[in-house]
């Protein structure tokens, strides 16, 4: 095991080669705030890109899980992520893949508060983001 301290508090976590099916229910809300919390400690930097595989949602959730390389081919990565988060994949490809052409560039803080508000109802809203559509962006006065 892991043990993984977010600001929150100690979280103790399996790590992802633990798993074997869907974890339970309660570990499933404690890891989606575990991940929102993350997010919200990364700096705005770079580290955090959702146009980047190795930047984004999905990479930062196996960095959480203790896989901190690219997985080789047999499991999709979406795959390894949704399992240790324990969502659904139609879920976790709204999580992972939000409509980019729409919103343009999506910082951590609002990622981390798109994944709280999931733990919270259990629905994928990236609205709650408060992201502003990219062609409304440019008539906002500088």
């Amino acid at each position: 095991m892991n043990e993984l301290t977010p600001h929150s508090g100690s979280v103790m976590l399996p790590d992802i080669r633990d798993l074997r099916d869907e974890p339970p229910i309660l570990a499933r809300k404690d890891r989606l705030i575990y991940m929102a919390d993350l997010l919200d400690q990364l700096p705005d930097d770079g580290r955090f890109n959702l146009r980047e595989w190795e930047t984004c949602i999905c990479a930062w959730t196996h960095h959480a899980a203790g896989q901190t390389h690219r997985p080789l081919a047999r499991l999709n990565p979406i795959h390894l992520a949704r399992q240790w988060l324990g969502i659904p994949l139609d879920e976790a490809t709204r999580l992972f893949h939000p409509d980019l052409d729409t919103y343009g560039d999506v910082t951590a803080k609002q990622a981390a508060r798109v994944i709280r508000h999931y733990a919270d109802t259990g629905k994928v809203e990236w609205t709650v983001a408060a992201l502003v559509p990219a062609k409304q962006k440019e008539l906002i006065p500088a």
